[in-house]
């Protein structure tokens, strides 16, 4: 048989062929040999890549939590199991509460060791150790407030038994951790090791959520008083009213409206229309929603609570669920634990349940400084004078480079970098600074029997301060405010001050009776959503903090007071709730006003208006429309009225009022022509030019039938890693669903990174009635079996239950011989 590479053209070669062969063989075993030596060079290259592949999969399956097996010769003194079930979800048997603390340590460690790392990091202003110079400028506005160095003085406050649960539960994070076979896959990737974790860190990642929850450096009161300086008081009411005709306080009050302002302001800046400024922003506000209703409206006789709090949205999720049943201690409690904390933060312990929004109550003063020499530091006080205490803190990055921050400290609190614009030096007085703004007293809630045991802890506890609805399984329901509030004197708050005589200032801690209370009122209905919560001498205990825009407050009151009996059910269906009540009335003066325009845009865009859905619905092209005319017709207004600053500050004001929607209306209804925004002829023609704005953002977002409202609040939700890896949301991030809902007007919140971090409706003593969702799951780990599981049951709302579920996993955890 004649070989294969004697065929040229399929003709086999003779020997009288041999000569005139010589060459073609040559030439076609060289093209051979590069064949096959590409062959190998790919299959080599291949076995590398599945080599490296195979080396980098098991390497990361390695920092998977162990799920079952037993644990000897830990730190607990008792034998402690944890099952999980199929959404990994742990039930910690344990016979004492520090048994249970170094358990649920050691589960935090090994679920989200990284997240704990990035909050007690971005308590302590130390963010860019980690993830480099990007971080610095944080850092920067962080470290001013030293709260690593008021951490360590929180941890000293320490009762006996919160010093033994804190230790036993830093314990157990830094053996979960150890534990791991190999480091936290984030690590890995930044190439960098984690550091041990310490008590004080417990106490940073309150203090994060005091960054997240409050204002550090108190914006809200130098635009405030930025604007009553250079417009005056009349103005500056109007524009940023303390209430609106949508609040829905808990005693039905409404707050007188300010008058419309007799005479506008006049610049050399008004005198043209503003087509530059800026852009409109859709309301964020980290808050809440959360209410209770009384058993005089239940079947069971027992109260039931609901709470869903708003918060950014990450992967993995902010709270870790968990159920803790102690022994000697008669514990049951279920809820979300704050990883870094060994607290159960929300749930039920079967004699009573409790949720948190954020209060938005008044928490910070700025006060004027008044130098007697400013070179060396000295300025008057009370007292007399006294001198600034100069720190350095120490920035490193992860890049080798340091900077030494210099903070200038007061007896009120930390300078603030630049002067107003007057040139006052100013002083930040925030009630984080004060001892015990952090402690362990929300703890005590585990043990709590009735709603006045609840609100004796929440008047002690430290933790940014929140609204706090509790309900007990005798049917009792009550409202307070947890957590610490200044106890003012001399002044409201409003406007910054000097406190250089003593006749303004703090004298402490808000306390009872000075503090809001309700107790089963006789509506049996109690609920709060970041708005005002109450009127008078309340209302003036705990001041203006830039309470949210009422119209979710107003509807969720609205949906409560419609119930004649209430089941869970009933309570997650107003959590589920996206009807357009707020923005039914732009939609008719959208409608009306542009009933005779002309031109196949509008009029395809008034088709849409005139049968929308009356809904956040993912598919509505009408809501969009109507959502983002009202956000331009509210920077027109806004930015016009304020355009008069732009001569005084050299650039635009940059600030609106959560509250500017009630101002704004009330201007399109009366339409007063001496406050018309400079440039246009009259208010239809500010409701012209909204009108353009929204047509160009249709055109520039592929027409009328792309532009639905899914599309502009399509969910993304991300690992913090996959901004700075490339691919890797695809193994970390969940979908870009889009979901109904939307930012702030209704109930139901969620769109891009923001939304409800957790959905929860359950009744003390019933908790196997009780429902729970939350997005991106237990877990950051895309290997884990339950990652993401339970994310989809947010996202449609679908009925899932608060307690845990079967036992998919069993782990035991045995003391030391």
């Amino acid at each position: 048989m004649t070989p294969r590479w004697l065929f040229v053209n399929s003709i086999p070669i003779t020997g009288q062929a041999i000569g005139k062969q010589t060459k073609v063989m040559t030439k076609t075993k060289s093209r051979i040999s590069i064949k096959r030596l590409l062959k190998r060079a790919l299959f080599g290259l291949t076995a590398l890549g599945l080599l490296l592949f195979l080396v980098g999969y098991f390497g990361f399956r390695q920092s998977l939590p162990q799920l079952v097996g037993t644990i000897e010769g830990v730190g607990v003194g008792h034998s402690v199991t944890v099952t999980r079930d199929a959404e990994g979800v742990p039930t910690v048997k344990a016979v004492t509460r520090v048994d249970a603390a170094y358990v649920l340590g050691y589960l935090h460690a090994q679920e989200r060791f990284f997240q704990m790392d990035l909050l007690r990091r971005a308590g302590a202003g130390e963010l860019s150790e980690l993830l480099g110079d990007g971080m610095l400028a944080v850092d920067r506005v962080r470290r001013r407030h030293r709260f690593r160095h008021r951490s360590d003085r929180s941890v000293k406050m320490f009762s006996g038994n919160e010093q033994a649960i804190a230790t036993a539960y830093t314990a157990g994070v830094n053996d979960g951790l150890t534990a791991l076979g190999r480091k936290p896959f984030e690590y890995t990737l930044l190439g960098t090791e984690p550091e041990a974790w310490t008590n004080s860190d417990s106490i940073l990642v309150v203090y994060a959520m005091y960054f997240d929850l409050q204002d550090e450096d108190n914006y809200y009161e130098q635009n405030y008083s930025l604007l009553h300086d250079l417009m005056g008081e009349g103005f500056t009411d109007f524009l940023v009213p303390r209430g609106t005709a949508w609040d829905a306080p808990l005693d039905n009050s409404a707050l007188p409206l300010p008058p419309i302002p007799a005479a506008a302001l006049e610049s050399p800046a008004a005198t043209a229309r503003d087509d530059t400024s800026l852009p409109p922003a859709d309301e964020v506000v980290l808050g809440s929603n959360n209410w209770v209703v009384g058993g005089a409206l239940t079947k069971t006789g027992a109260a039931i609570v609901a709470n869903d709090m708003h918060l950014g949205l990450g992967v993995p999720n902010i709270w870790y669920r968990a159920r803790l049943l102690v022994e000697n201690s008669d514990t049951d409690i279920t809820g979300v634990s704050l990883p870094g904390v060994p607290a159960i933060v929300v749930g039920s312990n079967t004699h009573i349940a409790w949720g948190f929004t954020n209060s938005q109550t008044d928490t910070q003063d700025i006060v004027y400084l008044d130098w007697i020499d400013e070179t060396a530091g000295i300025y008057q006080t009370p007292d007399g004078p006294a001198n600034t205490e100069n720190i350095t803190e120490v920035i490193c990055s992860s890049s080798g480079e340091c900077d030494d921050f210099q903070v200038r400290e007061t007896i009120w609190g930390p300078l603030l970098e630049a002067p107003n614009h007057a040139g006052r030096a100013m002083v930040t007085r925030w009630i984080a600074h004060d001892e015990g703004a952090v402690n362990m007293h929300l703890m005590q809630m585990e043990s709590a029997r009735t709603v006045e045991e609840a609100f004796a802890i929440a008047h002690k506890a430290g933790s940014p301060a929140q609204n706090l609805v509790v309900g007990d399984k005798d049917g009792n329901i009550g409202y307070t405010l947890l957590g610490p509030l200044p106890a003012r004197f001399g002044h409201s708050g409003l406007l910054p001050g000097s406190w250089a005589v003593g006749d303004r200032g703090w004298s402490g801690r808000l306390a009872p009776p000075n503090i809001p209370t309700s107790i089963n009122p006789p509506q049996h209905r109690l609920w709060s959503a970041n708005a005002r919560m109450v009127s008078g001498e309340m209302l003036s205990n705990v001041g203006f903090g830039n309470y949210a825009l009422a119209g979710r407050q107003h509807q969720i009151r609205q949906r409560l007071m419609a119930l004649d009996s209430a089941n869970e059910e009933d309570l997650l269906a107003i959590q589920l709730d996206d009807e357009a009540l707020f923005l039914a009335r732009w939609r008719i003066v959208m409608m009306d006003h542009f009933a005779g325009a002309k031109g196949s845009n509008v009029i395809a865009a008034r088709h849409m208006i005139e049968n929308w859905e009356g809904r956040a619905a993912p598919e509505s092209v009408g809501y969009r429309l109507v959502r983002r005319f009202r956000s331009h017709v509210t920077q027109r207004v806004v930015s016009g009225l304020t355009k008069p600053l732009e001569s005084v500050l050299g650039k635009r004001f940059p600030w609106y009022s959560r509250t500017a929607e009630g101002p704004v209306w009330r201007l399109i209804n009366d339409r007063p022509g001496h406050l018309l925004p400079a440039g246009y002829e009259d208010w239809n023609a500010v409701l012209d030019a909204a009108l353009d704005d929204v047509l160009q953002e249709v055109d520039e977002n592929g027409g009328l039938k792309a532009f639905t409202w899914g599309a502009y609040t399509a969910l993304a939700i991300h690992h913090p890693m996959s901004a700075f890896v490339p691919g890797l949301g695809l193994l970390t991030d969940p979908p870009h669903d889009q979901t109904p809902g939307e930012f702030g007007h209704m109930p139901r919140i969620g769109a891009g990174g923001y939304g409800a971090s957790e959905r929860m409706v359950v009744s003390p003593g019933h908790e196997e009635n009780g429902f729970f969702h939350m997005p991106s799951g237990q877990t950051g780990h895309p290997l884990s079996p339950y990652f993401n599981k339970g994310h989809q049951n947010w996202v449609k709302g679908v009925k899932s239950p608060f307690l845990p579920g079967k036992t998919r996993w069993l782990l035991v955890f045995n003391p030391v011989d």
